[in-house]
C-alpha cells in the first residue's frame, strides 16, 4: 500500500521506500519540489533550513540537483534517526520475555484504573436514578 511502516527498518525499509513513484527526469533537471512525492515525505523530516536548502537544490537542478535515489536515501536515514530509538523499545516489548512482562504489567494497571474509573461512574449513575446502597446491594444478591 501506500503506507510506510515507523518500525520497518533494514531491507524491509529500503523495499518501502523504493516504491515511492518517481518519474524517469535526471537530477540536472530542474523540479517542483511539491510535485516530487519522495520529497514530501521527506520534508516532514527536515528543519526549516534544510527544507529550504533541498527545496532549492530540486528548483535548481543542475549538478548539485539531488536524484530520486539522494532523496529516498535520506529518507531512510532520517526515519532511521528519528524512529531508531523507538524501534528497539518495540523490538524489546515484542520480542523478549521481559518486554512480555512489561507489557502485562502495564496492562494490568490499566484494567485496575478503568475498573475503578467505571465503578465510580456506575455508582454516580445509580445515584442520579435514586438507586440507594442498600437497593443495590439486593440487585446484586439477585
Amino acid at each position: 500500500g501506500n503506507t510506510i511502516e515507523v518500525f520497518a527498518e533494514g531491507k524491509d525499509l529500503k523495499k518501502l521506500i523504493g516504491r515511492i513513484v518517481t518519474d524517469s527526469r535526471p537530477p540536472p533537471e530542474p523540479k517542483d519540489p511539491d510535485s516530487i512525492h519522495a520529497y514530501l515525505v521527506l520534508e516532514p523530516f527536515l528543519a526549516a533550513e534544510e527544507r529550504t536548502q533541498w527545496r532549492d537544490r530540486i528548483k535548481a537542478g543542475g549538478d548539485d540537483g539531488p536524484g530520486y535515489g539522494d532523496i529516498k536515501k535520506e529518507i531512510i536515514v532520517r526515519m532511521d534517526q528519528l524512529f531508531g530509538v523507538a524501534r528497539e523499545r518495540f523490538h524489546h516489548l515484542m520480542q523478549t520475555p521481559e518486554g512480555g512482562e512489561e507489557i502485562a504489567d502495564h496492562l494490568t494497571t490499566g484494567a485496575a484504573r478503568a475498573q475503578q474509573i467505571a465503578r465510580q461512574v456506575v455508582d454516580r449513575c445509580h445515584e442520579v436514578c435514586g438507586l440507594s446502597a442498600a437497593m443495590r446491594r439486593s440487585l446484586v444478591r439477585r
